[in-house]
């Protein structure tokens, strides 16, 4: 059908084509939920004829825009609705469908067929289903012949200042919102934008995605839109106030004046559905029934209250934190443990990033905030020093460095202190340290020294352009330092430098980072410096001393001796290098 725009200021004597749940109300209301059901429902409203969206010249498709105003209202705890999805399809043949957060929209390969071919559907999700990839249970997607979201967002909405955070909106909280879709053919991005009604349209959009929809759209496609509920008990359902949808370029917008008001309250005795359906449905029928119903299930479970109370005991019991009068001054930095063990998953192995010797660390993302943080969870002595302790961990958390993984708050339990950082995704340094003293794999402890070890081991990585073992043309092990070693015994220090610096270096501040190597890598810990020392040698603030007379005469590191004069034995020495080649 040759249009370019289709308006709807409310549904009353228009002529979209309903099925299933959906049903106009009196007022103009699209209902597109069903209102009362245990089983699995769903309805449908789309224009009668499909809209031409092929340029009959080039055959190029034509740029789109489409708005319209929803709200999603579930009033009981049993409920569990799907959501609503705006669609433009091939076909609106959308039998067969009966899975939960399917919108009521065709699953793959629904009746032996692709069924889902040339469908681009924007969903407004409220059902969190990891058949279909969902993020959570209040999101916003972009679907694209497939029910499994290729971009989607968390609903909310950006302001129009620089550097706007996502403000959350919760779907199903009753509120009327606002939903745009903009499609520019020729940069082939697709705009999809949500706010709270009356606000503006946003500058910025919720979803920005690049993709060439001549691909997925035909000459002639239906649009409309497509809802369903699960097996829930609810009395009210998801609601469509006023649509827009226009051709080429020109934008879609509504007279906010003409639409009707979303009212639960205002909500009818009866309704009838779309054409051809005749059938009806009586809300004082529903209202009267609701008391047998909860009879019915209360005589079926007589335990269920001795039930629901030992659940919340011991949920309780799960989540419950130490709180002290002296913890009010920290409130904005302490975290619920509810929050951190949702965000964990419960602190899972699968979470888990590391093991060091304060305690474990988890991946997590934070539930409100949609934040990835790292929560450290260690044991602790709540009679001892907590106070002082948890304003020492915030003063910290007020510090901002690049260079410091920036500390966001933290947790008590019984027994537990729990620390939320920042999410590193590049790892521990641990893992680009090949770098290990041999204390630390002959004893399994690390300290301030191995620390130094590891260190100074990376600055002569980084010098030398070279791994810290290596192979000779014998197929021996060679460890770096020993090769440093034997250039400094003969005062060719300075030729184990990268060759790719290109000769592009201070000769002073080279052979200091290489002889600072050197001295760091001593066997023995106590004859090593500590890192103040190390970083006081680095600025120049410390003169680096002389090298000790005793590496003059040795051959390699592994021939000095160690802790208490004891002579590295072949099998701990044969351990250091073994650990050493599995980091490389």
């Amino acid at each position: 059908m040759a249009v370019d725009k289709l308006v709807f200021n409310g549904f009353s004597n228009s002529s979209l084509v309903l099925d299933g749940s959906a049903a106009v109300l009196p007022n103009g209301i699209l209902k597109l939920a069903n209102g009362s059901s245990y089983a699995y429902t769903k309805g449908h409203a789309f224009f009668p004829s499909p809209i031409q969206l092929r340029n009959s010249t080039d055959g190029s498709i034509f740029s789109f825009s489409a708005t319209f105003i929803f709200a999603m209202l579930h009033t009981l705890p049993l409920e569990e609705g799907d959501g609503i999805a705006f669609f433009l399809a091939a076909h609106t043949n959308f039998t067969g469908t009966g899975i939960s957060g399917d919108f009521g929209l065709p699953a793959e390969d629904d009746d032996g067929s692709k069924s889902l071919d040339h469908i681009l559907s924007i969903e407004l999700d409220t059902l969190h289903n990891e058949k279909f990839g969902d993020i959570d249970d209040n999101h916003v997607g972009i679907n694209i012949n497939s029910l499994n979201s290729s971009q989607s967002s968390p609903a909310g909405y950006y302001t129009d200042e620089p550097y706007s955070i996502l403000h959350p909106l919760r779907l199903k909280s009753g509120e009327e919102m606002q939903l745009w879709i903009d499609y520019d053919h020729r940069r082939m991005q697709l705009n999809v934008t949500l706010a709270p009604v009356p606000m503006a349209k946003p500058k910025r959009p919720l979803l920005s995605a690049t993709h060439n929809l001549s691909k997925v759209l035909l000459d002639h496609m239906y649009v409309g839109f497509s809802s369903s509920s699960s097996a829930a008990l609810y009395i009210s359902g998801h609601f469509i106030a006023g649509f827009c949808f226009r051709l080429d370029g020109k934008p879609a917008s509504l007279q906010y004046s003409k639409l009707p008001k979303i009212n639960t309250s205002d909500l009818p005795d009866h309704v009838t559905y779309g054409t051809g359906r005749g059938s009806s449905i009586y809300w004082p029928d529903i209202l009267t029934s609701l008391p047998l119903i909860y009879a019915s299930a209360l005589g079926g479970a007589i335990s269920m209250p001795v039930i629901i109370y030992l659940i919340i005991v011991r949920r309780c019991r799960r989540y419950q934190e130490l709180h002290e009068d002296w913890e009010v001054e920290f409130g904005p930095h302490r975290f619920s443990f509810k929050e951190l063990f949702k965000a964990t998953d419960g602190f899972v192995d699968q979470q888990l990033l590391g093991v060091g010797g304060f305690g474990k660390v988890y991946k997590g993302v934070l539930p409100s905030s949609k934040l990835e943080v790292g929560v450290k969870v260690m044991s602790h002595d709540s009679k001892q020093g907590m106070k002082e302790f948890v304003a020492e961990v915030i003063s910290m958390g007020r510090l901002r460095h690049r260079n410091l993984v920036q500390l966001l708050g933290y947790c008590r339990r019984k027994g537990e202190l729990l620390l939320v950082y920042e999410y590193m995704p590049n790892g521990s340094l641990d893992k680009y340290l090949n770098y290990i003293s041999p204390e630390l794999a002959r004893l399994g402890k690390a300290t301030k020294a191995t620390d130094v070890f590891a260190f100074c081991a990376f600055i002569l990585e980084v010098a030398c352009g070279r791994r810290p073992i290596g192979m000779n043309s014998s197929g021996e092990l060679q460890m770096l330092v020993d090769i440093v070693l034997r250039f400094w015994q003969r005062d060719l220090i300075l030729c184990m430098l990268d060759p790719r610096l290109g000769g592009e270096f201070v000769t002073e501040e080279a052979a200091l980072v290489l002889k600072l190597g050197l001295l760091c890598s001593h066997p023995s810990p106590a004859s090593r410096p500590s890192m103040r020392i190390v970083m006081q040698y680095l600025s120049g603030d410390v003169l680096l001393p002389e090298m000790p007379e005793s590496y003059r005469s040795i051959r390699s590191f592994s021939e000095m001796q160690v802790e208490g004069d004891q002579q590295l034995d072949e099998n701990p020495l044969r351990q250091y290098l073994s650990v050493q080649t599995k980091r490389v």
